[in-house]
């Protein structure tokens, strides 16, 4: 039997163990559940489309139209020719007003100074810097995440405390109890202690409320019914370079300019294709034989296009001055963000160090007022003081060990935090 209820608390034990969610658990989740993260796969829907209509600029070109005309005059022979072949018994006409045609062109890229190849990285490079903007946006979730999860932490040290509070008052009003009915004491005594705990437990449903939402806001936030969190470990972390999202989504800007700056290269370039046009009209294109016989024909017209574009180098050096110049915006932007992540990096550390020096005070400000509450309680129970000394002593004690315990949490928030500037 006994065995069996040491199994059961181990199991029960073992599951609210496992039922704590952890930060980077909360982080990841969130993630997840954030409703922006839909737009990863929006990103590379839009970019597939682009990239596939870059692709078909290599497939022919075919169109196709038709023209119906009058004209107010056409070819024709001096009539002296046409006498000359009506007496060879060739009869020869002026070519119709009313003329007709049906024409089909295609046209193939043979080569095009690498535009296609240029627009096709132009549009890979948009694409990867739309995702890195993303990246920023939901990195910053994280340390929303961290205000949440640290805030629930804090609530929980102080609700532990306040417990811890309540029990010492339980332990001293059953003494001060116990010496109202020997005589020694005062039921006013007794009633100060009692009004103290009341006052204690009115502050620990505050504190559950804020508590509860809280978690209710963490839960909203991961997806997940979150209703314990575990205390994350105090990490050692090593300042360097800074590998952030934001440095990333300049960089992604830069491969864009590149794949742009090849792209206005390529169309000062000369480019070649191969046309095709068939033709079904009248006239058709043999004139002499349309003026005998009057009739529609079926031509074509083949060939290749050598194609250069003059135009292009009026625009060539302004253009790429102006992407060396969004260039240079951009190496300013990355510099300005790392002045600024240092000082913040910097400002947190400065923090932490404090927050570790406030802690060694805390531990014996903490050991000293529990020394001298133990002491009044002595001094109580010899009926060398009265109550509302040794309440001051309590109320003095628990101060302590609340800053204590909140400095712990704060501590550990800006290690977090700091691990958010650089993204460790």
């Amino acid at each position: 039997m006994k065995h069996f209820i040491f199994l059961l608390v181990c199991l029960v034990f073992s599951y609210f163990a496992m039922a704590q969610s952890t930060l980077e658990e909360c982080q990841q989740l969130s993630q997840k559940n954030y409703p922006l993260i839909s737009n990863y796969g929006l990103i590379d829907q839009s970019s597939s489309f682009t990239i596939s209509n870059v692709a078909k600029a290599w497939l022919p070109q075919i169109s196709f139209s038709a023209q119906a005309s009058y004209q107010s005059d056409v070819t024709s022979f001096p009539d002296q020719i046409m006498q000359v072949y009506q007496k060879m018994g060739i009869n020869i006409h002026a070519l119709n007003k009313d003329q007709y045609k049906l024409a089909l062109d295609v046209n193939q890229t043979l080569w095009d100074a690498g535009a296609s190849k240029a627009k096709r990285n132009i549009a890979l490079s948009q694409a990867e810097a739309q995702k890195a903007s993303l990246d920023v946006d939901m990195y910053a979730i994280r340390i929303k995440i961290n205000d949440l999860f640290f805030g629930v932490l804090l609530l929980y040290s102080q609700l532990e405390q306040n417990k811890l509070s309540q029990e010492l008052l339980k332990s001293n009003l059953a003494q001060v109890k116990a010496m109202v009915a020997n005589g020694t004491a005062m039921q006013c005594e007794a009633d100060a202690i009692e009004a103290e705990l009341l006052t204690l437990m009115q502050q620990e449903g505050k504190i559950c409320s804020s508590r509860d939402a809280f978690l209710q806001m963490l839960s909203l936030f991961t997806g997940k019914q979150i209703t314990s969190i575990k205390e994350p470990e105090e990490a050692n972390i090593q300042v360097q370079d800074c590998s952030r999202e934001e440095l990333v989504y300049i960089e992604k800007l830069n491969e864009s300019i590149s794949a742009q700056e090849s792209l206005i290269k390529s169309s000062t370039l000369p480019q070649l294709y191969a046309s095709f046009q068939g033709l079904y009209g009248n006239p058709g294109l043999n004139f002499f034989k349309d003026m005998t016989q009057n009739k529609w024909s079926l031509n074509y017209i083949a060939g290749i296009k050598f194609q250069w574009n003059f135009g292009a180098f009026y625009t060539k050096s302004n253009n790429l001055q102006a992407l060396k110049i969004a260039r240079a915006q951009n190496e300013t932007q990355r510099q300005t963000f790392l002045f600024n992540n240092k000082i913040q990096a910097t400002s947190q550390q400065r923090e932490i160090a404090r927050l570790r020096k406030e802690i060694e005070n805390d531990n014996q400000i903490v050991s000293l007022r529990a020394s001298v509450r133990k002491a009044y309680e002595s001094k109580l129970a010899g009926g060398t003081i009265n109550i509302t000394e040794l309440l001051q002593q309590i109320t003095a004690e628990s101060i302590a060990k609340n800053n204590e315990a909140s400095h712990h949490i704060e501590l550990l928030k800006n290690i977090y935090d700091l691990k958010y500037i650089l993204n460790k």
